[in-house]
C-alpha cells in the first residue's frame, strides 16, 4: 500500500508542464518571413564562406588554430540551424540571443 502511494506521489510531482500555445499567427510568420529568410542567409553564408575559406584556411595556420570552423559556424551552421532545426512557430530568444 506504501508503494502505491509513493508511486503515485511520484508520478503526480514529475507530470510535465503545460507548454504555452504556438498562435497561428506565429506559425504563419515563421513560415512565410523568417524560414525564407534564414534560406536565404544559409544559402548567402555557404557562398561566402565558399569564398573566403582559401583565406580562413591560411589564417588556421596560426593559433588559435579555429578560424575556419568558427567562420563555418557563423556564415553556414547557425543560419542553417534557425531554419531547419528550429520548430515552427517556436519563439526567437534563442537564436536571436548573441553567444
Amino acid at each position: 500500500m506504501t508503494k502505491n502511494v509513493l508511486i503515485c506521489v511520484l508520478l503526480a510531482c514529475t507530470s510535465p508542464v503545460k507548454a504555452e500555445e504556438i498562435s497561428l499567427l506565429d506559425k504563419v510568420v515563421d513560415v512565410g518571413f523568417y524560414r525564407p529568410t534564414g534560406l536565404l542567409a544559409t544559402a548567402l553564408g555557404v557562398g561566402v564562406f565558399a569564398a573566403m575559406s582559401p583565406m580562413t584556411a591560411v589564417a588556421t595556420l596560426f593559433p588559435p588554430h579555429d578560424s575556419l570552423s568558427a567562420l563555418a559556424n557563423a556564415l553556414v551552421r547557425e543560419p542553417a540551424e534557425f531554419t531547419f532545426n528550429r520548430p515552427i512557430g517556436a519563439p526567437l530568444t534563442r537564436w536571436l540571443a548573441p553567444s
